[in-house]
């Protein structure tokens, strides 16, 4: 049985310029934490300015900190009302709303 390596758990944070990359290291840049106050990315990219470089670490904490809520969320709103995608009086909006939150479910879920 082949087991699979797991992410590094959340919350994830941001770390700026004036945070060490790991406890106790010296180079500093932006980076993504994970819990453990350990970096998990390196942010820093030559061809990218640093204002850039430190939106896309915050724009990398948010989004992964938030995707499992909002997956749990989305679950729960497609088993609800879901269950009349099919039903007469549902109008076609909502139709096509619980489809594409079917298919959100479903890239959040790729492996």
């Amino acid at each position: 049985m082949k087991s699979e390596t797991k992410y590094t758990p959340t919350p994830w944070k941001d770390k700026q310029y004036g945070e060490p990359i790991r406890p106790g290291a010296a180079g500093r840049w932006p980076s993504v934490a994970g819990a453990d106050g350990y970096a998990v990315a390196d942010c820093n990219m030559s061809s990218r300015s640093e204002s850039e470089a430190m939106a896309n670490t915050a724009y990398i904490v948010k989004c992964v900190n938030c995707h499992e809520e909002l997956v749990a969320v989305l679950k729960q709103m497609v088993e609800e009302f879901g269950f009349s995608k099919t039903h007469i009086g549902l109008v076609h909006a909502e139709r096509q709303a619980i489809m594409k939150a079917e298919q959100a479910i479903a890239k959040a879920e790729e492996k």
